[in-house]
């Protein structure tokens, strides 16, 4: 079973990257993943003739779509599910084979952990392809299910901060995010909390300002800069967070990916692109004087924060979590990846 999966996974791989021009259909019929004559005849006839007329429900496959028809897609899909409990969250982007990127849209389903052998019949069952009703018809929808690492971070357990200013000390920066649990606790700029024990308070954007807690894991390396806080008290909660959401890990193939930052001040949502998925970069602290190097982060397209941006929430189009503010270098913002940042204090 799992052979025939893989076989049908590559020749998909193989009928998308000609349909893309990433293969001729000569390159893909001498290469020497297909040694049948028989079958080489077949595939060669599959894909030169023309289309059969089809009046069944559209096919997605690489394709871009409008945001609003993504939009509407997204919304099917996750009535559609709402009774199955092994889906955190459902998003939409590029399918991955075998961990490498194809240029194929599909759904995404983020589950806990993944579950072989179920049935058709079985409430958590995820088809491999689904039909969505939408305004324009049905549409069969490709999906992909993506396991959510272990952690506090969970879809729907998770909270990106609104428009919400933090203070600890004489630093200040913008809230992170919030976990979901008894007690909760928010995740902040780990240059901003500076060192454990550090009271953190919040300021809302109606302008109330609530304690978070006290720093209780700071990490500020090459690699993450975070601070878990806590605990944060129930009357604090009101008002400073956003709706709940999960993480999303960037891939090569998202580049030129619109981000929008939650920050304090106006006009509230910062807009740019994603450049760089993975770089390092070297800030300059403008007081010290102190260069500070990090690696593998985000790289915007144009330098839209500035400072008290820093933990900032970096989200996607559909809501999902991208990562934190870090500052910006060489005419740039950088942003660091959430899960890196809630794993470096979580552990």
């Amino acid at each position: 079973m799992t052979r025939r999966r893989d076989a049908e996974q590559l020749v998909e791989a193989a009928l998308t990257a000609v349909e893309v021009g990433q293969l001729s259909v000569e390159d893909l019929l001498l290469g020497g993943a297909v040694r049948s004559l028989r079958f080489r005849r077949w595939l060669a006839n599959r894909l030169l003739r023309k289309p059969r007329a089809y009046t069944g429900p559209t096919r997605l496959r690489h394709q871009k779509q409008g945001a609003d028809q993504v939009r509407q897609i997204l919304d099917s899909a996750r009535t559609l599910f709402a009774g199955n409990h092994h889906v955190r969250h459902i998003t939409w982007g590029a399918k991955t084979v075998v961990g490498q990127t194809v240029p194929q849209d599909v759904l995404i389903f983020l589950v806990d952990h993944k579950i072989p052998g179920l049935s058709k019949d079985s409430p958590e069952y995820i088809p491999s392809i689904v039909t969505i009703s939408t305004p324009l018809g049905q549409i069969e929808v490709p999906t992909d299910v993506r396991i959510l690492a272990t952690g506090i971070y969970h879809a729907g357990a998770i909270s990106p901060g609104f428009h919400c200013g933090v203070t600890a000390g004489s630093n200040v920066g913008t809230l992170g995010c919030i976990t979901s649990g008894d007690p909760p606790y928010a995740i902040v700029s780990g240059h901003v909390a500076v060192k454990k024990g550090v009271p953190v308070t919040a300021t809302s954007c109606t302008g109330s300002t609530v304690p978070l807690g006290t720093a209780l894991e700071v990490c500020n390396d090459d690699s993450v800069d975070a601070a878990l806080v806590g605990p944060i008290p129930p009357s604090s909660l009101g008002g400073i967070t956003d709706s709940p959401t999960a993480i999303r890990d960037l891939d090569l193939s998202d580049t030129q990916l619109p981000i929008h930052i939650s920050v304090t001040r106006s006009p509230g949502k910062l807009f740019a692109s994603v450049e760089v998925v993975s770089e390092p970069a070297i800030f300059i602290n403008p007081i010290s004087g102190e260069s500070n190097t990090m690696n593998a982060l985000i790289r915007l397209d144009q330098p839209v924060t500035t400072h008290g941006d820093s933990g900032a929430p970096a989200l996607d189009a559909t809501g999902l979590l991208v990562g934190f503010v870090e500052g910006v270098a060489d005419g740039r913002t950088y942003i660091l990846p959430a899960r890196r940042a809630i794993d470096g204090v979580s552990k």
